[in-house]
């Protein structure tokens, strides 16, 4: 199981990257490009999670004789989600950190002048930029940014083992 989970949770985080790192090549990073990132991001999030599934059926055929139950499932896919989510966070780590370290400001700047934009009515916008302020200090830090990224990756990853466990569980051999 543990293998499983390392092999096809690091081909996971091993796509993603390659794939976050082809599109700021080709399309750049900065606040020009926030809007185009975080869905061509969430895409890739969600695209590269499908290995979750293949890592799961891959420990039902070769690695527990053609049965998986849900338990099993969801501890291989947890696994493959967890470390496909820790190589994201270091790629994000180094990324915030030494790479691009004024994305934090920069994409608060951006968030901000989007709520502002919106077009809501003024009390929503107010409420929106007052929560926007007070968001936790820590999140700002290439380790708080890492932290969130990992946890997204983790949880997407981890809502398609469930899907899967359950669509690739099977009884007896």
């Amino acid at each position: 199981m543990m293998g499983v989970s390392l092999k096809y949770g690091s081909v996971y985080g091993g796509v993603m990257v390659a794939l976050f790192v082809l599109s700021y090549l080709i399309i750049g990073m900065g606040p020009e490009t926030f809007d185009v990132e975080e869905k061509i991001g969430y895409g890739i999030m969600i695209l590269t999670s499908s290995v979750v599934i293949m890592g799961i059926r891959a420990f039902r055929e070769r690695g527990n004789g053609g049965r998986l139950s849900f338990g099993q499932g969801l501890k291989v896919g947890g696994g493959i989600s967890a470390v496909g989510g820790l190589c994201f966070a270091v790629y994000n780590f180094i990324l915030v950190t030494w790479i691009y370290p004024d994305f934090y400001p920069e994409y608060m700047v951006y968030y901000a002048e989007k709520i502002r934009s919106s077009g809501r009515g003024a009390e929503v916008i107010a409420a929106e930029l007052e929560k926007l302020q007070a968001t936790p200090e820590w999140m700002g830090s290439p380790l708080g940014q890492s932290a969130v990224m990992f946890v997204t990756v983790f949880a997407i990853g981890f809502v398609v083992a469930v899907i899967g466990s359950l669509a690739l569980r099977r009884r007896g051999a």
